[in-house]
């Protein structure tokens, strides 16, 4: 019910099967369109016995954190990921890898520190971190626990946790799509759109299954 965030439901709806945002009106936030009724029927909870909501968390981070600690101690490996990427026909690494805003920042500024030859990589991402971004670089510098593994190591860990990351996202989108195309029965150019995207998104997750193959004792990409 709140207009921020149905706004901002409608607007991630609209990205997610490329359509204009006009086109999706008379979504609303719950999902359903306007006379139609819900699928599952909303029961208000007596107050007393209400549960104690925990802080949103963000399945994701925690992949997203992982990843970045690595890469920011291995910018160079950016280059066989990249390669590894293009041979199993998917997207190169960009700040459309990560949610959390200061990610995106983070794989922006270490996208940046290998375009330049000014000064080595790390030195150039501690350099140019904004004031904002101090606090959680400072973190995933933090040294790891343990013994250093090889760089063949890192390598399969930076790829594999990348597959990882994007198979959720698709995975999430591709129940979106499925939720959304019980709620545009009758709009046959938005459900073909939807049907489009979903296609698109089953075969990046096929893509995806078969990468890993390439990642296994490939140490020519090093």
């Amino acid at each position: 019910g709140n207009p921020i965030e149905r706004e901002d439901y409608r607007q991630r709806l609209a990205r997610l099967i490329r359509v204009d945002e006009r086109a999706l009106m008379g979504i609303q936030a719950g999902g359903a369109l306007p006379g139609q009724a819900r699928r599952r029927p909303q029961f208000k909870t007596p107050e007393k016995d209400k549960p104690t909501l925990a802080p949103r968390l963000q399945p994701g981070r925690a992949l997203e954190a992982h990843l970045l600690r690595l890469l920011l101690r291995n910018p160079e490996v950016l280059f066989s990921l990249n390669r590894l990427l293009q041979q199993a026909r998917l997207a190169h690494f960009s700040a459309q890898d990560f949610e959390e805003v200061d990610h995106q920042e983070l794989s922006r500024l270490l996208a940046q520190s290998l375009e330049q030859d000014q000064m080595d990589a790390s030195r150039y991402i501690a350099e140019y971190a904004s004031d904002t971004l101090q606090e959680t670089l400072h973190a995933y510098m933090e040294p790891f626990q343990g013994s250093d593994p090889t760089a063949q190591r890192i390598f399969e860990d930076i790829a594999n946790t990348l597959l990882r990351l994007r198979e959720t996202r698709v995975r999430q989108n591709l129940d979106q799509l499925r939720y959304l195309l019980d709620d545009v029965k009758g709009q046959a150019e938005l459900r073909a759109n939807i049907d489009e995207q979903a296609k698109s998104y089953a075969e990046t997750l096929d893509r995806l299954h078969k990468a890993p193959r390439l990642i296994v004792n490939n140490s020519g990409l090093l």
